[in-house]
């Protein structure tokens, strides 16, 4: 099993920006008041904006939120239903292999999740914190060349991700909102700014509420909402997905030999379970060679990928899930999100595991890399 944690608080940064849109808001508010023009918002909307206010329970850095530990405890009911025989004890760490990232969410999300099936004595028994080792498979997107690439791309002006930003199809949304909700500013970077942090804070609320209902969706049309949906998967196929990049196949490799090493070994623990980010999962399908994206995402192709194969919502929302499970005739079945999973070379979503070993030829254990070590930041 390879789990992500369940839904968070926000990044720090992105608070700080969330944190200044009641103001923002009052403005937009004042001036949609005093204009002739119709109000680009339902009345049902526009009176949920005048009463929103932030939230202060999401102050903290990227948490565990209640809504999160709601949909582990839904998942782990389901795989109990599902695998029951699994679950039976004993529980010890020769029958049950859990390890969970080190930071507080994904070490919450554990627990939570265990509890859920097993009870929180059990837990206590088998439940680990991953060392350096640990981290290195469950956490191996954190490789220095595979950071330093993504960099890259997060830097290039001319990367796929960025050349989108500056299209018309996305300018556009700016264009429109900044001018409907009176944006007090000239420059085209705050603009941008400002409608990053409504689209940010849209997807956050929504998964923050049982409902998963945001005032700021109202801000944007369906159609708006595909495209800043399609800016975030492009980026991500070209920082964890299979855009053609030999680091993005190889970076978690260990994963997958670390997954097909319990999957051989009928005598080893019955449940491996990592607890890790979506940089993990997507990295783990992506050197599986899974849901591979023919043609490729670029900025250029929007329009043709309305129904595409990459789309992180659907791979990797919070709390997703990956599990691979082994049957008595040496056959893998995978499963995402609890749904089958398809893999090239599989009948009927059931792979053959010496067909699995073929299939993961290219993964093979490489030696260990020095850590990069972390400069102190120079005072000022």
């Amino acid at each position: 099993m390879f789990i992500r944690h369940g839904s968070r608080s926000a990044k720090e940064k992105e608070t700080d920006l969330f944190k200044k849109l009641p103001t923002i808001r009052n403005k937009m508010v004042e001036k949609i008041s005093n204009s002739k023009e119709k109000c680009p918002l339902s009345k049902q909307n526009w009176e949920n904006l005048k009463k929103w206010q932030w939230n202060a329970t999401y102050d903290q850095d990227r948490m565990l939120t209640k809504n999160g530990k709601k949909e582990l405890q839904t998942v782990a009911r389901n795989y109990k239903e599902r695998f029951q025989h699994l679950f039976k004890g004993p529980y010890d760490k020769d029958h049950f292999n859990v390890l969970c990232a080190n930071t507080p969410r994904t070490i919450e999300s554990s627990s939570v999740f265990l509890d859920s099936i097993i009870g929180e004595a059990a837990r206590k028994a088998i439940q680990n914190v991953a060392d350096d080792d640990g981290e290195d498979i469950i956490k191996a997107y954190k490789d220095v060349d595979f950071n330093d690439k993504n960099k890259k791309i997060d830097d290039d002006p001319n990367s796929e991700s960025n050349r989108f930003l500056r299209l018309p199809v996305y300018t556009n949304i700016i264009k429109r909102v900044s001018k409907e909700f009176y944006f007090d500013v000239e420059d085209d970077k705050t603009k941008a700014e400002r409608v990053k942090s409504m689209y940010d804070l849209c997807r956050y609320e929504q998964s923050w509420d049982i409902d998963g209902k945001s005032v700021w969706c109202s801000i944007f049309s369906k159609k708006e909402l595909e495209v800043l949906e399609y800016s975030k998967d492009l980026k991500a196929f070209y920082t964890e997905g299979p855009s053609g990049n030999e680091l993005n196949y190889n970076v978690h490799c260990l994963s997958v030999i670390d997954m097909m090493k319990h999957l051989s070994v009928p005598s080893g623990p019955k449940v491996t379970a990592y607890f890790s980010h979506s940089p993990a999962l997507l990295s783990h399908l992506t050197a599986m060679g899974a849901y591979k994206q023919e043609p490729k995402l670029t900025a250029n192709n929007y329009e043709a990928m309305s129904k595409r194969i990459w789309k992180t919502s659907t791979f990797s929302p919070m709390a997703a899930n990956f599990v691979g499970v082994l049957y008595n005739n040496n056959t893998v079945k995978f499963f995402l999100n609890e749904e089958e999973m398809p893999l090239p070379g599989c009948k009927n979503n059931l792979c053959d595991l010496a067909h699995l070993k073929k299939q993961f030829d290219h993964c093979k254990p490489q030696p260990k890399k020095p850590k990069r070590v972390k400069q102190p930041k120079q005072k000022k």
